[in-house]
């Protein structure tokens, strides 16, 4: 489930590729693309959820050195607009196209912000 997401232009069967790439040799099974792809949607958001709930959080402290202001916390936050998808109906019916100075873009467009925190050394 990570895989797919962090190399969304692999496909199915690319992103099962590299999974099983260092097991060459080995009588590795080779799923078909539809086998992946039901077995994702069965799988649903559940894993990434999980990860998600173990991961996110305060990591410091709140005695550890350089991670608050006053009493605030530290942190970051970025944001990225650019991550084009596929101009398919299902992807344009909850993202939208991006206004550029000339006019939209051809693709729909998902709208990131990551929030990290901070700390500096003492």
């Amino acid at each position: 489930m990570l895989a797919l997401g962090l190399f969304p232009e692999l496909g199915y069967l690319g992103i099962w590729g590299k999974l099983v790439a260092a097991l060459e040799g080995l009588a590795v099974p080779r799923p078909s693309e539809k086998a992946l792809r039901d077995l994702r949607r069965w799988v649903g958001a559940a894993p990434l959820r999980a990860l998600f709930d173990i991961v996110a959080g305060p990591l410091a402290q709140s005695g550890t050195p350089g991670t608050r202001y006053r009493r605030w916390r530290t942190v970051a936050f970025d944001g990225r607009s650019s991550i084009k998808v596929s101009d398919a109906e299902r992807n344009r019916s909850w993202l939208a196209k991006i206004r550029y100075r000339l006019g939209w873009a051809d693709y729909p467009t998902v709208m990131l912000m990551t929030l990290v925190e901070t700390a500096h050394a003492a």
